[in-house]
């Protein structure tokens, strides 16, 4: 039932985190291997930042040539986290209503949200979380 679905029975627990210091080049490794669209990036135990597939595409620009590739390649490897992240992010409370999390990410178009609880990060919930769970409510009735 929606009205008493919590966001953390929704959410991905204890996410793959990154640091504003790791280079873009260990991001995208992430990303690729895990099949990863959205990381919370995280320093002394705050969340500082996320990093998406469309922030790594929006640094790294258009690639046309096998030079352009080695010299992104190059720039990913030096690259930090901190120089593509989105900051500052928007994060919502485990005890949030779904309600909330949709409002947040239609206003500020976003895609997935830290969730946080008693100000610590438990967890991530994303818009095809959110679209999954409404997906098997409607094919349920």
């Amino acid at each position: 039932m929606i009205a008493t679905e919590t966001i953390p029975s929704l959410m991905h627990a204890l996410p793959v985190v990154l640091s504003p210091t790791q280079t873009l080049a260990q991001a995208l490794f992430l990303f690729e291997e895990n099949d990863f669209r959205h990381l919370p990036v995280v320093e002394a135990g705050r969340v500082v930042g996320m990093l998406s597939e469309a922030d790594l595409k929006r640094y790294d620009g258009f690639i046309t040539s096998s030079f352009d590739a080695f010299m992104r390649r190059r720039r990913l490897d030096h690259g930090q986290i901190r120089s593509a992240m989105t900051s500052p992010v928007y994060c919502i409370n485990a005890d949030a209503p779904l309600s909330l999390a949709i409002e947040l990410m239609l206003e500020y178009r976003v895609h997935a949200l830290p969730v946080l609880e008693a100000g610590a990060l438990i967890g991530i919930v994303t818009d095809t979380d959110l679209l999954t769970f409404f997906h098997h409510q409607l094919t349920d009735l």
